[in-house]
C-alpha cells in the first residue's frame, strides 16, 4: 500500500513540475524603422535670403570743396538727367570768377596795346625810322602780353567751371536711394552727397555659400518670392556671380535680373530666392538625417545584416547637410538598408526585425 502511494505521488510531482516549467528566455527580435538606400537622383529646392537692389547706382559728389547751401531733392525723389540736386555756397566762387574776369579784361587791353605798338614799329622799321632794337623790344612786349592774356583766359575759364562745379546735378534718370550729407555741412571734393539708383532696372542680390555656388550658372532661371508684395513668384535670371568670395562670410555675391517686376516692388525689400537642384549630378547618396550615428568625432550608420538579422555599424562620409537629409559620399551603396530612427538604442549583438516602408507610407 505504501509502495503504490509513493508511485502515485512521484507521478503527480512529475506532472506538476512539467506544468510549472518556465517558458523560453529568448526574446523575439525587436522591430526597427529602416529605409532602403537609393542611388537615383532626386530633385529638391534651395532657398536663399535675397534683397532688391538697383542694377546700377552712382555716388554723387561735388568736384570742389565747399559748404552745402541748399539741397533740392530728398530721399526717394525721382530725378531726371541734368536736374539740380544741391549747390554749394556760391559767394567765394563768384568772387573768384569776378576776379578772374577782371584779370582777363586787363590782359586783353594790354595785349591790344602791345599789338598796336608792334604794328606801328614794324611800319616805321621798314622806313628805317626806328632802330632794329626798338622793333625787337616791341615784339618781346607783344609776346609777353599774349602769354599773359592766354594765362588769364585759362584762369577765367577755370573760375567759370568752378561756379558750375558748385552745382550737383544728376548724371542719369533715377531715384535718390540715400543721403550722405546735410545742408550746412562742409564737404570735401569727392565726398558722397547722394546715392542715385538708376531707373534702367532692378536686380536681386544674394550671398551664395561656397557649397552651392557650383550649382549656379549664368542664364539659369530662378524664383524670387516676396509674400508682402505678391503671392506669385517673380521669375529671375542669374546675371553674374562674383569670382571671389567675400572675406567675412566666405560667400559669393550673385546678381539676378528680374522679369515682369511688380510696381509695388521697392528697393531694399527682402525675399527668398529659390531654385531646383538634382542630387544625381553629384553622385551622392541621400539618407534621413535621423539615420546618422555620432560616436565622438566619427559619423556612422547602422546597416542591416540579413544573414544574422542584426545591424553593423558602418562609418560614412557626410558631404552635405540639408534640413532633413544628409548626403553620404562613402560607406553606403544603393540597396543597403539602414536604420532611420532610434539609432542610439541599437546594438551589434541583438537581433532585429525590419520592414521596409511601402510607397503609401512614404507618401
Amino acid at each position: 500500500m505504501c509502495g503504490r502511494f509513493f508511485i502515485v505521488c512521484t507521478v503527480l510531482l512529475g506532472l506538476l513540475s512539467a506544468c510549472g516549467e518556465p517558458p523560453s528566455s529568448k526574446t523575439p527580435p525587436r522591430p526597427v524603422a529602416v529605409v532602403e538606400v537609393s542611388g537615383s537622383g532626386q530633385s529638391s529646392a534651395r532657398w536663399l535670403a535675397a534683397e532688391v537692389a538697383p542694377r546700377d547706382s552712382t555716388l554723387l559728389s561735388f568736384r570742389i570743396d565747399g559748404k552745402i547751401a541748399r539741397r533740392f531733392v530728398a530721399l526717394g525723389d525721382e530725378v531726371s538727367k541734368g536736374d539740380l540736386l544741391a549747390e554749394l555756397d556760391p559767394q567765394s566762387m563768384r568772387l573768384a570768377d569776378e576776379s578772374a574776369q577782371a584779370q582777363l579784361k586787363a590782359a586783353r587791353t594790354s595785349l591790344g596795346s602791345a599789338e598796336a605798338q608792334l604794328k606801328r614799329d614794324r611800319v616805321q622799321a621798314r622806313s628805317q625810322l626806328i632802330a632794329q632794337a626798338q622793333l625787337e623790344q616791341s615784339e618781346s612786349l607783344y609776346a609777353q602780353a599774349l602769354a599773359a592774356y592766354t594765362q588769364a583766359q585759362k584762369q577765367a575759364e577755370q573760375a567759370t567751371d568752378t561756379v558750375h562745379y558748385g552745382q550737383l546735378r544728376a548724371d542719369q534718370d533715377g531715384v535718390v536711394a540715400a543721403e550722405h550729407a546735410q545742408t550746412g555741412q562742409n564737404v570735401a571734393a569727392g565726398q558722397a552727397v547722394y546715392s542715385l539708383a538708376w531707373s534702367e532696372g532692378v536686380d536681386v542680390v544674394a550671398h551664395v555659400p561656397q557649397a552651392w555656388v557650383n550649382e549656379l550658372a549664368v542664364g539659369d532661371s530662378f524664383s524670387f518670392v516676396v509674400p508682402s508684395v505678391t503671392s506669385e513668384p517673380i521669375s529671375a535670371t542669374l546675371r553674374e556671380v562674383a569670382p571671389q568670395a567675400d572675406a567675412p562670410g566666405r560667400t559669393f555675391l550673385a546678381k539676378f535680373s528680374l522679369h515682369n517686376t511688380p510696381d509695388s516692388l521697392r528697393l531694399g525689400m527682402s525675399g527668398q530666392l529659390g531654385w531646383q537642384f538634382s542630387t544625381q549630378e553629384s553622385g551622392q547618396i541621400w539618407i534621413p538625417a535621423t539615420a546618422l550615428y555620432h560616436q565622438q568625432a566619427k559619423t556612422a550608420v547602422w546597416r542591416y545584416n540579413d544573414q544574422r538579422q542584426g545591424f553593423d555599424l558602418v562609418p560614412v562620409t557626410v558631404a552635405e547637410y540639408t534640413a532633413s537629409q544628409v548626403s553620404v559620399s562613402t560607406g553606403l551603396q544603393a540597396g543597403d538598408i539602414v536604420a532611420s530612427k532610434g539609432v542610439h538604442t541599437l546594438s551589434e549583438h541583438d537581433e532585429y526585425s525590419v520592414t521596409l516602408p511601402s510607397a503609401e507610407d512614404a507618401s
